[in-house]
């Protein structure tokens, strides 16, 4: 029985100055006869100017053990012996393996292996096989690529195992070496040589554990500089998108598809290639870059990379994959066809083509929707919005719809999927919101879990969000996320810091914040807003909402609390639902019964509100009114800045009378109209116009203005 003593003293008997082959050759017996890495890399640094440590712990750990030990030491004796080692016929005892000993007089080579180069002025910092070189003497890498051309036909089977046709062999010059010595490997190697530079990668066409580990040798950098792009001429070509890729391969294979593509798994390359060409004032056609990463970790960790060097270089860029079965473009382009490939590629150049569905595919498949949150209503990752009057008490009702999703209740009838809610008070103070949610809470015989319900009560802080809201947003993602929320409510978003409700250009970057929480924590957002003002029974549920048409037309649910005539001028109201993924349900009946918002089906015929049916002027007399007195302050306000462009007068009257810009049109409209203002039109100018007071004797005249309630 050999012991570790045994196969360190057989493997110290051969020397490490060898040929890589007959070196994996040592390390895969002495690994399979048990033994151990340090040992073996000891050995292995007893020849300095070829160990990489690197190099080496990546081999050993890529060899599996064949699993007969006694038979792998016996290799290592028979191998020793055949340098002139001559060893006991008992095998010692089992002691500790030497580790660094002094090495002896150099024996007769192995096998295999070769004279040591001359000592290196930096051992240790040399790569092993780095180099061409013949007789000590390096070859230009011109050489290599010129006697690689010549054995191009040798290299055509394994190219065609690749797709690659013998026209882009040719195409790219592409050739073939024989046992490549010179680079210190004894493989077979295709010579793909870089287009319009002196510069060549050697490929392995081996396995990865065969032979040479090392997939691609470059030229040394003493005599062709550091790794570069390959095919720089993409860049140049004409083409205004260009593919990256990984390796040389892939790159071939879009182009020879009919795509613009480089190679480089470096980003700092990239740069580089860029700035060279700038500085030699070569005019780059490239405009958009498509990174293609290979579906594994090391790719994913440097496409980022990437990315950021071409943006910062002021190039569009992204990054696009190829489907998830496939490894990488050569691989798919193999499997997949050339049809299917070329349709890739298409998409690839337009990205939003991947968002087109073939339902060919997929008719039959029930495509996967996100979780359920309150049946029939709402889902996970949608936006909800809750409209109701002043003082119609919509803080409850949200108080309530929160407890029956944390507890995974009912909220009027329908059953609520049990998740954690973070719910942000913006409006009353602490103790009186927490006030309220604890009587709630009793009313409905609940047990609040603190790990259910999360409250963040932000009105005292008030001023630290209102003036940017993208900080209220990024904050409220990041508490969602570490409470892995489920249900957002936001009560109520007047007080979020938005800017004019009456905008649509505002209410839609609102509504678009509001999309990067739902896609950033993937809960659902149910937000408070009060009713407009005026008579609410006259109109839709949904455009019952103050402001902005964007509120209506963005939320994926919509639930209005409209006030009822009820017989016995009890506090009652209609839900009224409009959805996007359900079936429209139908509205129901609520009263106020301090502290809740009880189901009241006895009030499920009562008509909704009607201030004019009960005999009130109100409506239409302080409305008359309230117009009057916004017409003075237009007025007033034309009287200082006219003569004036109508679109600025708009913008100025809108805050002065407290109304948004459309609003604020209408009543300048109206004056207009009424000619106690006069716009004329400036044809030669793109009929800009301009707002002026009537002069005494242009009371009597028409103005060029049409009343069609165009602002601008």
């Amino acid at each position: 029985m050999h012991t570790q003593d045994d196969i360190a003293r057989y493997l110290y008997a051969l020397s490490a100055d060898c040929t890589r082959d007959s070196w994996i050759k040592i390390m895969s017996a002495f690994k399979s006869a048990g033994g151990d890495y340090e040992t073996f890399r000891a050995w292995s640094a007893t020849a300095p100017h070829r160990f990489d440590e690197s190099d080496c712990n990546s081999a050993w750990n890529s060899i599996t053990p064949s699993g007969n030990s006694e038979g792998a030491a016996g290799m290592l004796r028979k191998w020793a012996k055949e340098t002139g080692a001559t060893f006991d016929d008992q095998p010692s005892r089992a002691r500790k393996a030497p580790t660094a000993p002094t090495a002896p007089p150099p024996p007769p080579p192995i096998p295999g292996a070769i004279p040591p180069p001359p000592p290196m002025p930096s051992p240790g910092n040399t790569p092993r096989f780095s180099a061409a070189t013949t007789k000590g003497k390096e070859i230009s890498p011109q050489t290599i690529i010129k006697r690689a051309a010549e054995l191009r036909a040798e290299a055509l089977p394994y190219l065609e195992k690749r797709g690659i046709t013998a026209d882009t062999a040719e195409r790219f010059n592409i050739g073939f070496i024989r046992r490549f010595e010179e680079a210190g490997t004894i493989e077979d190697r295709i010579i793909i040589p870089y287009p319009g530079e002196p510069y060549y990668t050697a490929r392995r066409l081996s396995k990865a554990n065969a032979g040479d580990r090392k997939k691609y040798l470059y030229p040394p950098k003493e005599i062709a500089g550091e790794k570069r792009l390959f095919n720089l001429p993409a860049l140049t070509n004409g083409e205004k998108a260009v593919f990256i890729t990984e390796g040389p391969i892939d790159a071939i294979t879009l182009e020879q598809s009919g795509g613009a593509a480089i190679a480089s798994n470096d980003p700092g390359q990239i740069k580089a290639a860029i700035d060279a060409a700038i500085e030699k004032e070569i005019k780059l056609t490239v405009e958009t870059f498509i990174i293609i990463p290979d579906e594994d970790r090391t790719g994913e960790q440097k496409v980022k990379k990437k990315l950021e060097t071409l943006k910062e270089a002021g190039f569009q860029a992204y990054i696009y994959h190829v489907p998830a079965e496939y490894h990488d473009i050569n691989d798919f382009f193999l499997k997949a066809g050339t049809d299917a490939f070329s349709a890739w590629m298409l998409g690839a150049k337009c990205p939003l083509l991947q968002y087109c569905i073939d339902f060919a595919d997929v008719q039959d498949e029930t495509p996967e929707l996100p979780p359920l949150l309150i049946h029939d209503y709402l889902r996970c990752g949608e936006k909800m919005l809750i409209a109701g009057p002043s003082k119609a008490g919509k803080t409850w009702f949200l108080i309530q719809m929160a407890l029956a999703i944390s507890t995974g209740g009912s909220w009027y009838g329908n059953p609520c999927e049990k998740a954690p809610v973070l719910y942000f008070n913006l409006e009353l103070k602490t103790n009186a919101f927490r006030k309220r949610v604890i009587e709630v809470s009793k009313r409905l015989g609940i047990r609040i879990n603190r790990y259910m319900l999360h409250i963040a009560n932000l009105c005292d802080f008030e001023s630290q969000y209102k003036s940017d809201l993208t900080l209220l947003i990024s904050s409220i993602i990041e508490l969602a996320r570490t409470i892995k929320a489920r249900a957002i409510f936001i009560d109520p978003i007047y007080k979020c810091g938005l800017k004019d409700e009456n905008s649509a250009e505002d209410v839609a970057e609102f509504c678009r914040l509001l999309d990067e929480i739902t896609d950033e924590t993937g809960a659902a957002v149910i937000y408070c807003h009060h009713f407009s003002k005026g008579i609410q029974f006259e109109k839709s549920s949904i455009d019952r909402a103050s402001g902005s048409g964007v509120f209506a037309r963005d939320a994926d649910a919509i639930a209005t609390i409209t006030e009822l005539d009820t017989p016995d001028g009890s506090k009652g109201y209609r839900v009224e639902a409009t959805l996007r993924g359900f079936k429209t349900p139908e509205p129901f009946a609520i009263r106020f019964e301090y502290p809740i918002h009880a189901h009241a089906p006895d009030l499920k015929d009562c008509p909704l509100k009607n201030p004019k049916r009960q005999g009130k002027k109100t409506a239409s007399a302080d409305q008359a009114v309230e117009e009057e007195a916004a017409k003075k302050v237009i007025l007033d306000l034309a009287a200082t800045l006219c003569p004036l462009n109508k679109t600025k007068l708009v913008e100025a009257v809108a805050p002065k009378i407290l109304r948004g810009k459309n609003r604020a049109g209408d009543l300048i409209d109206q004056l207009i109209k009424e000619k106690r203002l006069i716009c004329k039109t400036d044809k030669g100018h793109f009929n800009s116009k301009t707002i002026t007071l009537p002069k005494p004797d242009e009371t009597d005249e028409e103005s060029d203005e049409e009343s069609d309630g165009d602002m601008f």
